[in-house]
């Protein structure tokens, strides 16, 4: 979990730019099992620069997020 007191959302993605953190972020929103995990990496890939090749996969997941999450505000 991130300790937003400490690091803003925009720091960790300045820091983290690579297409290895961007798979890394996709999958742990993918396999997630609790909302604060999906909703901290979905909040980091949206300070993210996302490569083309990535997009697709990105979209899904956050569609899948919207239907599955049934209304719920998790991000």
């Amino acid at each position: 979990w991130i300790d937003r007191d400490k690091f803003s959302y925009s720091e960790l993605a300045q820091f983290g730019q690579s297409d290895e953190i961007i798979d890394f972020l996709l999958t742990e929103a993918e396999i997630a099992e609790h909302y604060t995990t999906l909703s901290n990496a979905i909040k980091l890939l949206g300070k993210l620069k996302i490569p083309h090749d990535q997009r697709r996969r990105t979209s899904q997941l956050l569609v899948r997020c919207v239907l599955d999450n049934d209304g719920k505000n998790i991000l």
